[in-house]
Parts: structure tokens; C-alpha cells; sequence
């Protein structure tokens, strides 16, 4: 009793944060495709077969997959795994208060706690089965002993592991710690003592570890011709105020690129408009100033503030030299301008925010704008953007996983939407997956070789893709290659007279060009490439020309590498059913055609698609 007198402040604070995290979210049946990537890794047979598959099929550092190795085989796995991001989030609110604490006093514990404990960005990753929740939590302990080593000289050494994992569970980890170490080297005035070798060596250990795998993960990076982070937006001043927005304010929001935000009126519109027109949308000005403009330059003034404190200072340091490293990986192409992505310098923002809060002298001034920041936080639901995956949410994809179950397992399956994402549900079905990835982001781009040619894709890189890509495809140039290995990995598989499906999925981009408005594109010499993400544009029938006419060169490439695909299967097969899924009310998805006496082609019910999975049967001619 006398604990909970003590400690009832922070109890509530920690409660609130539970509340918070705590939704429906967290019992949703299955993953999103990005979550199930990750799992389906996790899967992997043996420790050093994981370890090759993060080498060669991801970007991301192992940690965290071994972390969920014992939960993934579990039943019903998706629950253990977010209630494990829930703990690790709500516990991550209990070390901000010690951070507090060991800083100053309870008050200050109690501000940084109430900042995290309703942070949207904070929350809205709980649900998102991936290592961002692990990633946070380290952070903040790393946080608390590099104070501790400031203010104490003590902690050396845990900083120092903590330090390791990091290296080890986040691909530019390894920048962040160097980073660290580099400021605590410059405060002892360049002298090397015990203690900082020991930090350094120890933290140098969890970078070694992980060069193995951060070796060949660069190679592949550093060839990337369509490049995984292609439709996220450049480093501009939109992007750099969308990052500081996210972590103090619910109005942006990090799942989407910052140009399709441009539709949301309570943010860029605002600012888009005032620039081009001189008019204002007044209704969308209100809460775009005191939901996100009034916190974003309060912070940042805030931050600003911490900078001349004597502890503060090398937390301020390492803030922005990690900001600074981000801008650079956007402005070369290797990253995208999501704030998701730049965690590490989020987490510091968000403490440092804290921090300029209680050097205000006014203790008036301070209650409020504590409550400020915390009221405009509440103001709009904190849940999980992308998904909303409430049981009505999720049930959006009974009828195709009914469908999918029923297939039998020995016939053979192609799937244009995301594989590792289907391969959940196929179990050991006889999958062949041409998904995006496969198709075009993957790391050694296998496919985009076999259909375009080695010197071809050698030749290629981000700055030229469209200049030699267009000449391979106004002259029609394919290799046979991708045709022999089809015919040899699956069409030689299957006898005159036995099925195989095709299933296509027109919100991943396996669609086919309108070729004669592609190529009279292409032939002008004013063309232009650039980054536009045409996912978020509907496919339907009447809308095709404006479609297009936003199409990337990636966008274009993966197209025609479909297209090919497609034209193999009609070659060789004949359409005997077809089955079309599509959104209908409530969310919820139910089968909206269905025809067995199809008398068209596969290029014909692809340029025609709209959205939606289609299952198409075939019959091997």
C-alpha cells in the first residue's frame, strides 16, 4: 500500500500507456505482408539458415528474428508476438521515468513518462509485428546508461552491451553507436581511458558480428536498380518537417510517402495550396496549427533549448549528427524520407522535448505545455494506420484464404501478390511466387535479369534506369532465358490436361501497360523519370490513361516483365474458370465474378483488371 502512496503517479502514467496500446489490433488473426516477411524468415529451419536468408532476402539486422524464433511456431503466434511488442513498449515507458529520475527527479520521470506513454508513434507500432518496439526499447536504455556515464562515470560496460544489440538489431545501428562513442571520446578530451576502451570494444563486438551479413546486404544495396525505397519521397523541407511532426503530433503519418499525404487537408494540402493559390482552407488551417505546426515549432525550440545544458548537450549531439547521417542516406537514394526510419534520432527528439520542457522556468509555463503536448496527442485515436486489422478488418480475406485452402496441394500455384505474404497460407502448397519483390526489389534482381539480360541490368543504375531500360523495351528486346526457366522449373512439371492457377492482385502493381501509350512515352526525348508511387491510384478500366500517365520507369518495367510472364502462360495454357475478390461493404471482401466458360486470354483479363485477387484455372494445353 505504501508503494502504490509512493508510486501512484507513475502506476497511472503506465496504465494510461497500457490503455493505449492495449487495442483490438493485438488479437487480429494474420500479418500484413511486411510482417510477414519477417515471420516467414523467423521460420527459417536452423540459426545459420536464418542467418543466409537475412543475408540474401532482407535489409535488416537478426537480432529481433531470433527474439521471436520461440513464439512463431506457436499456434495462434500473431497474439504472442504483439503482446511481446506491448510488454517491451509499456516497459520502455518505465524506463523513461528512470532516465528522468536519474536526471534530475520524479517530475521530471513523470514528464518523460507521460510524453512516451501517449506518443503516437510509440503506440502505433505495437501492433506491427516487427523490430521496431525492440529497437525503441534498447534506444532508451542505451539512453539511460549513456547519462549514467555522464553524470556518474559509471555503467561502462552495460552501455556497452546494450550498444552490441543495437549494432545487431538495426541495419544502420552500427552509425548510431559510433556516433555515441565519438561524443564520449571528445568529453574526455580525446584521452582514451579504460572505461571508453572497454565501451568501445564491446560496442565494436555486436558491429562484427553483424559485418558478415552487413557485407553482402551493401553489395546488393549498392546494385539496386529498382530500389525498395523508390516510391518513398526525396529529402525536402516537407519531409524533414513531416519527420519532426510524427514523433510530437498524431497528424502524419509515417506508413504512407509524404506526396499521398498531399490528400490529407488538415496538413500539406494547407501549406500546397497557400503556396500556389495565396488561399487558405481556414476549416483545414485550425487543426493543422494546433495539431501540428504550434507542437512542431515548440519542440524544435525545445531541442533547441536542451543544447546549452551541460548534460543535455552530447544527447542533443548525437541527436542531430544521426539526423544529419538520415538526410545524407535519403539524398543519395539508399533510404526513404520516413520518419519510421529514422527511430533513433526519434526517440532522442522525443526525450529532449521532455527535457526543454522542464528547463522552462515557470512552473505554469511548464504544466502547460506539458498538457499541450499530451492533450494534442489524445486529440485523435492513436492506432495503427495501415492496418485497422479488427476482426471485421481481417475478415476481409476469408473468402480467398477459403479458396486458397481448398486448392490442392500438388497443383501448381503462380501469385503475383506479395509470395512470402500468400506462402503463410498456402502451408506446403505447390507455390511459385513472380510477386514485386521477385519481380523487381529483390536483392540480385534474378528475374529482371532473366528477362532483360545481364548487360542490360548491368548497365543499369538509379540515375539511368529510364535511358536504357526504354530502348530494351520500345525494341522488344527479351531474353529466352526467363522463358527456359519457366518452362523448366514449372510448365514441364505438368501434364496435357492437369490445372494450374494464376492469381493476380491489382493493388501490387501486376498490372500491364497500355503499350501504345507507354511506348509513344517512351520515344520522346522529354521524358522524365521520377518518383511517384502509383499503387495508390485505383486500376479502374476508365481511369488507365491517368494511370499511366504518372507510371515510373520502375512501374514500367515491372509491368512488361508480367507481361512476358503472362504471355508464356497463354502459350501454353487454356483459361477454364475465373474467380475475381473484391472490396465490398463494410470492408469486407466476397466474390463478385466468377465465369468457367471464359472465352479470352490471361493479357486480356490483366489489362482489363481492376481491384481485387483473381484466381484464374488453367488447363495445360
Amino acid at each position: 500500500m505504501d508503494f502504490l502512496k509512493k508510486n501512484y503517479v507513475l502506476i497511472l502514467i503506465i496504465f494510461l500507456g497500457f490503455f493505449l496500446r492495449f487495442n483490438i489490433d493485438i488479437f487480429a488473426e494474420g500479418y500484413i505482408f511486411d510482417e510477414l516477411a519477417i515471420v516467414s524468415l523467423a521460420k527459417s529451419n536452423n540459426f545459420f539458415n536464418l542467418l543466409n536468408n537475412i543475408a540474401n532476402l532482407d535489409y535488416h539486422a537478426p537480432f529481433y528474428y531470433l527474439l521471436i524464433r520461440p513464439f512463431v511456431n506457436l499456434d495462434n503466434e500473431w497474439i504472442y508476438l504483439r503482446i511481446l511488442n506491448l510488454l517491451i513498449s509499456v516497459f520502455n515507458i518505465f524506463v523513461f521515468y528512470r532516465i528522468g529520475l536519474l536526471l534530475k527527479d520524479k517530475k521530471l520521470g513523470y514528464a518523460l513518462a507521460a510524453l512516451l506513454a501517449v506518443n503516437h508513434m510509440h503506440i502505433s507500432v505495437v501492433s506491427f509485428v516487427k523490430f521496431y518496439c525492440l529497437c525503441f526499447l534498447i534506444l532508451s536504455l542505451i539512453l539511460l546508461y549513456f547519462i549514467k556515464v555522464l553524470i556518474k562515470e559509471k555503467g561502462y560496460i552495460k552501455l556497452a552491451i546494450l550498444n552490441a544489440l543495437f549494432c545487431l538489431s538495426n541495419t544502420f545501428g552500427f552509425v548510431f553507436v559510433g556516433i555515441e562513442c565519438f561524443i564520449i571520446f571528445l568529453l574526455k578530451k580525446r584521452r582514451i581511458d579504460t572505461n571508453s576502451l572497454k565501451l568501445f570494444l564491446i560496442s565494436f563486438l555486436g558491429f562484427v558480428l553483424y559485418l558478415p551479413i552487413l557485407f553482402i546486404q551493401s553489395k546488393y544495396a549498392l546494385s539496386n536498380i529498382i530500389s525498395p525505397h523508390g516510391a518513398y519521397p526525396s529529402f525536402s523541407l516537407f519531409s524533414l518537417y513531416g519527420i519532426f511532426n510524427d514523433y510530437v503530433s498524431p497528424l502524419l503519418n509515417f506508413s504512407a510517402p509524404l506526396e499521398t499525404i498531399e490528400a490529407n487537408s488538415l496538413i500539406l494540402k494547407v501549406a500546397k495550396d497557400f503556396i500556389k493559390y495565396q488561399t487558405i482552407d481556414w476549416l483545414s488551417l485550425i487543426p493543422f496549427v494546433f495539431l501540428s505546426f504550434i507542437p512542431v515549432v515548440l519542440s524544435i525550440i525545445l531541442c533547441l533549448k536542451t543544447a546549452k545544458n551541460r548534460i543535455l548537450k552530447p544527447v542533443f549531439c548525437v541527436a542531430l549528427s544521426y539526423l544529419i547521417f538520415f538526410s545524407i542516406l535519403v539524398c543519395i537514394e539508399i533510404s526513404g524520407s520516413i520518419s519510421l526510419y529514422v527511430f533513433p534520432f526519434g526517440i532522442l527528439f522525443i526525450f529532449l522535448v521532455g527535457c526543454g520542457i522542464d528547463l522552462i522556468r515557470s512552473n505554469k509555463v511548464r504544466v502547460f505545455v506539458l498538457s499541450y503536448f499530451v492533450i494534442a496527442q489524445l486529440v485523435i485515436p492513436n492506432v495503427y494506420p495501415l492496418s485497422n486489422r479488427s476482426p471485421e478488418k481481417i475478415k476481409l480475406f476469408d473468402c480467398p484464404i477459403k479458396y486458397i485452402k481448398n486448392i490442392d496441394d500438388k497443383t501448381p500455384v503462380i501469385v503475383t501478390v506479395g509470395g512470402r505474404f500468400l506462402k503463410e497460407y498456402f502451408n506446403n502448397k505447390n507455390l511459385y511466387h513472380f510477386d514485386n519483390e521477385q519481380m523487381g526489389a529483390s536483392h540480385d534482381k534474378k528475374f529482371i535479369r532473366l528477362i532483360y539480360g545481364n548487360e542490360v541490368v548491368n548497365k543499369a543504375n538509379k540515375k539511368n534506369i529510364d535511358k536504357v531500360f526504354a530502348k530494351v523495351i520500345l525494341n522488344n528486346l527479351k531474353k529466352t532465358e526467363f522463358k527456359n526457366y519457366v518452362n523448366a522449373n514449372i510448365f514441364s512439371k505438368i501434364k496435357k490436361g492437369e490445372k494450374m492457377i494464376f492469381i493476380m492482385n491489382s493493388d501490387e502493381n501486376s498490372f500491364i501497360a497500355n503499350e501504345k501509350y507507354i511506348i509513344d512515352k517512351l520515344s520522346r526525348n522529354d521524358y522524365n523519370y521520377h518518383l511517384t508511387d502509383s499503387r495508390f491510384f485505383s486500376l479502374l478500366k476508365e481511369e488507365n490513361e491517368n494511370l499511366f500517365s504518372i507510371m515510373t520507369m520502375e512501374d514500367i518495367i515491372m509491368s512488361y516483365s508480367y507481361q512476358y510472364l503472362i504471355e508464356l502462360i497463354d502459350d501454353n495454357f487454356k483459361i477454364i474458370n475465373v474467380q475475381q475478390y473484391s472490396p465490398f461493404v463494410f470492408n469486407k471482401w466476397k466474390m463478385v465474378y466468377e465465369n468457367e466458360n471464359f472465352n479470352k486470354n490471361t493479357m486480356w483479363l490483366a489489362k482489363n483488371v481492376v481491384n481485387g485477387w483473381i484466381f484464374v484455372t488453367y488447363e495445360k494445353i
